[in-house]
């Protein structure tokens, strides 16, 4: 949570940051996920869950299982979530319906539902459904269409579909997929240049971006975007959640680090850049020309400067892992919010930890972007829920 905070000084030991790299490979999984050795065809690989990351996530106090069993004579995968990974030679980046058949086993089934979610374009960017299990035959089958699919590997370990609900189970002993094949053409490429400037200094600044064509779809992020480490995945293209302000019924997002460049399809675009709180949100539009260059600059103007007056902006509860102190990609983040000073949080239970803090870091910074964390530790298990600045 962002708090505003009275100004201190920190022991802060300088830093520069530099245009972020690809996200280190420090990241470990926190989160449940266990590989489930089922298939389908065009899906090659399915886990079972706790969290989708495209919208379906289990109760703290569900069961946690994944596992196969033989019903019906037919093998199935018996999970509370599951994801499916859509083989990419199949379909990828694609703006099409896909009907959807899953045959579930009835008696294994106890869900109270079979939710749905999937990869989506435009709106929330994130798709779902829900069919009610029904009883009598061993077997039945289910039949449903992902409205604009996208099915770019936006979930957990790149899953495209999430097949669950937050209690109770699933036994999936079937999964067909086809595609309609009405993706547009899509134009030749242009090439974007973007470039976010502080109004009162004139240097470029870390910013959120979204991008959206005529029909309310993100381009996938180049790898000019902010490398996001979130748990074991690397991701650049983000999902803004319901609580964050963002301007636009479109919630996928991705960060710059003051400069962007990529190829898009040629057209017009609505372009969306915000920084935090303080700042005025920037909405306009920009025309890519086919084969041709459209650069923009995009000054973004706070409303109210708080560091002036003796406040700075800093988040108490970070869970992000970073390799060491000088981790641009890290800073990045923190910086694209224009966040002062955060306690990046290690986390843990009995079973492990997470996210290990660096306790030699102690506090660092970076002086274009006035950015200080400090490595803590929250430990979690019956009463309690210690945070520690170390």
């Amino acid at each position: 949570m962002r708090r505003w905070l009275p100004l201190v000084a920190l022991p802060l030991a300088p830093a520069c940051v530099v245009r972020a790299p690809p996200p280190s490979e420090q990241g470990d999984e926190a989160r449940f996920l266990r590989p489930v050795p089922w298939t389908a065809d065009h899906v090659p690989h399915v886990y079972g869950l706790q969290l989708s990351e495209i919208g379906l996530v289990r109760s703290d106090n569900a069961p946690t299982t994944a596992d196969t069993a033989t019903i019906g004579g037919r093998l199935c995968a018996v999970a509370g979530l599951l994801g499916l990974d859509v083989a990419d030679d199949y379909a990828f980046d694609i703006d099409e319906p896909v009907e959807l058949a899953l045959t579930y086993a009835t008696e294994r089934t106890t869900a109270p539902s079979i939710r749905i979610a999937w990869d989506q374009n435009a709106g929330e960017g994130r798709g779902s459904a829900a069919i009610e299990p029904q009883p009598g035959a061993p077997l039945r089958t289910a039949r449903l269409t992902l409205d604009r699919a996208r099915l770019a590997g936006q979930g957990i370990r790149a899953i495209d579909i999430a097949v669950g609900n937050n209690r109770g189970e699933v036994a999936l002993c079937g999964v067909e997929l086809t595609r309609s094949n009405l993706t547009p053409e899509r134009p030749a490429a242009g090439r974007l240049l973007l470039e976010v400037v502080d109004v009162s200094t004139g240097r470029s600044v870390p910013a959120r971006v979204g991008l959206y064509d005529s029909a309310d779809r993100l381009p996938l992020p180049s790898t000019d975007a902010i490398g996001v480490q979130r748990f074991a995945d690397h991701v650049r293209r983000l999902w803004a959640g319901p609580r964050d302000h963002w301007p636009s019924e479109n919630r996928d997002v991705f960060y710059v680090d003051g400069t962007y460049g990529a190829d898009v399809p040629a057209g017009e675009y609505t372009l969306v850049v915000s920084r935090d709180p303080e700042y005025r949100t920037h909405i306009g539009t920009v025309t890519v020309p086919q084969r041709g260059t459209a650069a923009v600059r995009v000054p973004l103007e706070r409303y109210v400067d708080l560091p002036s007056r003796g406040w700075i902006s800093g988040d108490a509860h970070v869970h992000l892992p970073r390799g060491s102190a000088s981790d641009a990609s890290a800073w990045a983040q923190l910086a694209a919010e224009d966040i002062h000073v955060a306690s990046l949080l290690q986390m843990g239970n009995i079973a492990g930890v997470h996210s290990r803090s660096r306790i030699g870091d102690r506090r660092v910074a970076t002086a274009r972007t006035d950015t200080s964390w400090c490595p803590a530790r929250r430990i979690r298990g019956p009463g309690t829920g210690d945070t520690r600045c170390t």
